[in-house]
């Protein structure tokens, strides 16, 4: 996951919501940021659980450590990043 991506697509259960432009995120090891606009949104530490199937991460935002942290689950092929998260 180590680079720049930047968000194409988004939907909510299964149905498309209008594009989100300007939305990208930096992956170095176990730290993210992310960015709208090219600006600095928030910073982020993660974990991925490779061996979980499907494959799991989770986001803790820095400086809120208290909250619950967000989990996703994801898939990677070639060049393209899907993520789907709970509460």
């Amino acid at each position: 996951l180590q680079g720049r991506w930047e968000s194409v697509l988004c939907s909510y259960h299964g149905e498309p919501l209008k594009p989100m432009k300007g939305i990208e995120a930096v992956y170095d090891n176990d730290d993210a940021i992310s960015l709208l606009d090219g600006m600095e949104r928030a910073r982020l530490k993660m974990a991925l659980d490779t061996a979980a199937r499907p494959r799991q991460m989770v986001y803790v935002r820095c400086g809120y450590e208290e909250r619950e942290p967000r989990r996703y689950i994801y898939q990677l092929d070639g060049d393209i990043l899907t993520l789907a998260y709970w509460s």
